[in-house]
């Protein structure tokens, strides 16, 4: 390499930097298990503390996942002691709560499995109301009532999870939204959907209707920890 190669090289190698890696995120206590009420469940998985820290971080503001509570069958106000939030809360705070209220339904309904399959011990066999996936959701979330000739559907959940639509009986087109439940490329969507149906209709979620599943084991330490962190 001549002088003047060698000089250009050695510019250029100087302008080149390299990012240094970032420390990883430490969860505190919502790396802890879940022991209240015998509803024993294992330490959430790091890797899925991240997916979820992602997930509300960069969705923190959504009013429809995290505005003040006006549903019926919102679980910000069924849980609104046990989450120490209220409508008035601080918007910051809210979507710490619902990373909490994600990181225990998680534990509850699958203990952090994403391929869960269906609960053998319910009766939903039809693929229209079979649970799948790490918070076992099935495709008849997407409507919330039946008025006169028609069904009443979410269309939020319509758009999310577009080009699959749910078809209102047992058919087999619905095994693919299952299918998409269990797909871990598909996370972002997923955590979304149980996000909505917690600010919309919780009682599709039979560990968060039950308070001595989901509400004695939400730890506000772990709220407390998220919230300076968004």
């Amino acid at each position: 390499m001549g002088k003047i190669h060698y000089i250009i090289f050695f510019m250029l190698s100087a302008c080149v930097t390299v990012e240094e890696p970032k420390p990883p995120v430490e969860f505190g206590p919502c790396e802890l298990g879940f022991n209240k009420n015998q509803h024993k469940r294992k330490a959430p998985p790091k890797p899925f503390l991240n997916d979820l820290f992602a997930f509300v971080r960069d969705t923190c503001g959504d009013n429809e996942l995290y505005g003040k509570n006006n549903e019926p069958r919102d679980a910000f106000s069924h849980l609104s002691s046990e989450l120490g939030i209220s409508g008035s809360s601080p918007i910051k705070l809210r979507c710490a709560a619902m990373f909490e209220l994600l990181r225990v339904s998680a534990a509850m309904e699958s203990s952090f499995n994403w391929q869960e399959g269906r609960d053998k011990s319910a009766s939903n066999k039809t693929y229209y109301t079979m649970e799948s996936g790490i918070f076992q959701s099935a495709p008849n979330t997407h409507v919330y009532a039946h008025k006169g000739t028609g069904y009443q559907r979410w269309k939020y959940l319509d758009d999310l999870m577009a080009p699959i639509r749910v078809h209102i009986s047992d058919e087999p087109a619905n095994k693919e939204w299952n299918a998409l439940m269990k797909d871990e490329s598909k996370k972002r969507v997923i955590l979304e959907h149980h996000a909505f149906m917690l600010r919309h209709n919780f009682r599709h979620y039979g560990p968060v209707i039950d308070k001595a599943r989901v509400g004695a084991n939400i730890d506000k330490e772990c709220i407390k920890k998220i919230e300076p962190m968004l």
